[in-house]
């Protein structure tokens, strides 16, 4: 059907009166497709870990305190030691793995090179000494956490108290070309944490086995069969050295730390 020139002035009016109108409305309606449309959701991933002991059986059970902001996200391992939280995207996370009848272990997960990687943790379990029963009501045998060694204090050198004994301890930060390394004692209980520098990864550990004499003491912190140790002169507060063995005994790291 042929249009009457009215009817093709018409036509054309409405049509370039359209386009003005929705060129017009283009930034109100992207205004309301942005209020009404949700943003897009931050990244997420998924932190998937197995808990064994040391002789790779799994651990059921177990839990998982992951601290990255805010609270703490708790998960329990199941019946595989299996356990897995989303969160935000983050170059690492701190997790602290508990379960009765074994020694905590604290980690700090470096999730920047491989963050889909699983990873396994072995847990160690506790030693119950027949020494810490009671002797008795009202005369319970006291465990010193370090028996035999009561050195004086050097200069410089920040004492403890603990059950009447005054002890001494390389306490604070120590650096190598390597690695980091923070020692602390609170409420009773020292801290070991040790960060390589190149990747970021770290390892805290509590309660280190003594040996050694006055002049030169040894801390051993076990994490499964790995022990990691650091060697203290009182003599010269201001060095540690750090040495790791792995489970053949195979020195891994041997050097030397400067406060």
């Amino acid at each position: 059907m042929k249009l009457s020139h009215g009817n093709r002035f018409m036509s054309l009016t409405i049509s370039s009166f359209a386009l003005v109108l929705v060129a017009g409305c283009t930034p109100f309606m992207s205004n309301i497709l942005e209020r009404i449309l949700p943003s897009s959701s931050p990244k997420t991933i998924e932190v998937e870990l197995i808990v064994k002991t040391e002789q790779g059986e799994f651990i059921e059970g177990a839990k998982i305190q992951f601290t990255f902001d805010g609270p703490p996200e708790t998960r329990w391992t199941n019946d595989e030691g299996y356990a897995r939280v989303e969160i935000p995207q983050r170059d690492d996370i701190d997790v602290d793995i508990t379960k009765e009848g074994f020694k905590t272990l604290n980690k700090t997960m470096n999730l920047k090179a491989d963050p889909r990687r699983t990873r396994t943790y072995r847990l160690e379990k506790e030693e119950i000494s027949d020494n810490s029963k009671s002797a008795g009501e009202g005369n319970p045998i006291i465990i010193y956490p370090y028996p035999g060694i009561e050195p004086k204090k050097p200069p410089g050198i920040l004492p403890n108290s603990e059950n009447g004994h005054t002890l001494t301890r390389p306490l604070g930060h120590f650096k190598g070309n390597r690695w980091l390394l923070d020692l602390s004692y609170e409420n009773n209980v020292y801290h070991y944490k040790g960060t390589e520098i190149s990747t970021g990864d770290s390892l805290r550990l509590t309660n280190p086995q003594v040996s050694g004499n006055n002049n030169r003491k040894i801390y051993t912190w076990k994490n499964g069969q790995y022990k990691y140790q650091v060697i203290w002169q009182p003599g010269d507060p201001d060095f540690v050295r750090l040495q790791v063995f792995v489970p053949n005994g195979t020195k891994l790291v041997d050097d030397l730390l400067e406060k």
